[in-house]
């Protein structure tokens, strides 16, 4: 089962590790299953079903997966995804 890896602004409280086992044979099915198991972060997430939010990137090891298949990239059992949130600062 793949690994996913959420950024701290995304972790319940007290969640100091942010990462979570799931299934799912592409990027989009494993990010879908984490969302299921924490539907607050489904909005931050997901633009709509096949969307990622705008300012999230998703990274398979060190790759953004845009640059490979987008959500529909494969993945395997041992993959760790990693999500990565912009965080605006006023000016």
């Amino acid at each position: 089962m793949a690994r996913v890896h959420l950024p701290a602004p995304l972790r319940a409280p007290g969640d100091k590790e942010g990462v979570a086992t799931v299934a799912g044979g592409t990027v989009a099915e494993a990010l879908a299953n984490r969302a299921a198991q924490r539907p607050d972060i489904a909005k931050a997430v997901w633009a709509d079903p096949r969307r990622l939010a705008p300012g999230v990137a998703v990274f398979l090891g060190r790759a953004n997966v845009r640059s490979l298949k987008g959500l529909d990239t494969p993945i395997g059992d041992d993959a760790d995804l990693f999500l990565v949130v912009s965080l605006l600062i006023g000016r």
